[in-house]
C-alpha cells in the first residue's frame, strides 16, 4: 500500500524539521511554510491530511484571489 501524502505547514523551519523527522518513515510528505505555498502544493500533491500552524501569518490578499480563481 503506498505511503499517505501529507502536506505540512509552518513558517518555523525547526518545526517542519521535527514533523519531518517523525513522519517521514511512514508517509510521503510535503511541505510549504507560507499559505500561499500551501495552496499551490494543495493543488499539485492532493494531500490526504495537512497539519497546520494555526498562527501562521495569513496574507488574505492571496486567500481572496484563491478563492475568486475557483469561480472562473
Amino acid at each position: 500500500m503506498p505511503a499517505a501524502n501529507i502536506l505540512v505547514v509552518d513558517d518555523e523551519a525547526q518545526n517542519l524539521a521535527l514533523m519531518q523527522q517523525i513522519l517521514q518513515p511512514l508517509y510521503h510528505l510535503s511541505f510549504a511554510k507560507t499559505g500561499l505555498s500551501a495552496l499551490e502544493m494543495v493543488q499539485k500533491h492532493k494531500p490526504v491530511l495537512i497539519l497546520l500552524d494555526v498562527q501562521l501569518p495569513v496574507s488574505y490578499t492571496h486567500l481572496r484571489a484563491h478563492e475568486t480563481s475557483l469561480h472562473l
